[in-house]
């Protein structure tokens, strides 16, 4: 009688499932060799980039900012940027100055002006102001669409809270 772990025929069926371990493991020994190559030039590059940017930084004489062309600003475009980059090419006329009030209640409140009117009221005389904006938390609530979200949860818990007839 032979013993259970043991198959009928033991010839070429276990060498060739030896060979494809025997390759499966050579296979994943050559991706390991692959990927320590890869770290250890990656680890390289790092200590030359590490080397080269302190050289770098102390011969560079002009300024960084000095090669970006500066932004041409027309009368829809916002700038958010340093204003050394910018180019005015509009007319004054049609500039919009806007200040922004940060709240507790109400979130911000924004008002614009136009040169016209800083010009009046610099002159003390009476000019219509116009009207504020005003952001609350139940703007960002509707818009972010988090309102809707809230009915519609309220819809389903009362549908399901209530007694089955």
């Amino acid at each position: 009688m032979r013993p259970p772990h043991q198959s009928k025929s033991k010839g070429k069926a276990d060498t060739s499932n030896f060979i494809l371990v025997k390759e499966e493991r050579q296979l994943k020994a050559a991706a390991h060799k692959a990927t320590s190559d890869v770290h250890a030039a990656q680890d390289s590059l790092a200590d030359i980039r590490q080397t080269q940017y302190p050289l770098r930084k102390k011969t560079k004489k002009s300024k960084p900012w000095s090669l970006i062309p500066p932004t041409e600003l027309k009368k829809t475009t916002r700038v958010e940027e340093d204003p050394q980059h910018a180019t005015l090419k509009f007319d004054t006329n049609d500039l919009l100055i806007s200040g922004t009030d940060y709240g507790i209640m109400t979130m911000a409140t924004t008002v614009t002006r136009t040169l016209e009117g800083l010009e009046k009221l610099k002159a003390g005389q009476f000019f219509k102001l116009p009207k504020s904006t005003k952001l609350v938390a139940k703007d960002i609530a509707w818009k972010t669409g988090q309102f809707q979200l809230q009915r519609r949860l309220q819809r389903a818990k009362a549908s399901h809270d209530s007694p089955a007839t």
